[in-house]
């Protein structure tokens, strides 16, 4: 029935208009994303660098004292260098599959 037919194609028409306008605010939030991504990455390498910094002068400070709150201070600040360190390493990789 060409009635039948013109009403499944009209549907399916609507339906790909539809998607259309989704991928297109998919796209403009990925966008977003990828600037927000890319304006972390300066402040992390920043933020990664003081960390080493802290955690090299809290080592030294700590080194002889073990167990002592200069040394917790030592930890803690090797801790949130790690951390930091692998924030930079995935979002390294997120770059990199991104590219590729």
């Amino acid at each position: 029935d060409p009635a039948a037919e013109l009403l499944l194609l009209s549907q399916a028409e609507a339906k790909l208009q539809i998607m259309a306008k989704e991928l297109s605010a998919l796209k403009a939030l990925e966008r977003g994303h990828q600037e927000q991504l890319s304006g972390i990455q300066p402040e992390l390498a920043v933020a990664l660098s003081e960390a080493r910094a802290a955690s090299a002068a809290a080592e030294v400070n700590g080194a002889s004292e073990v167990g002592s709150e200069a040394a917790a201070i030592a930890s803690r600040t090797f801790e949130v260098a790690e951390l930091l360190d692998l924030v930079q390493q995935q979002l390294s990789q997120h770059f990199s599959a991104e590219m590729a």
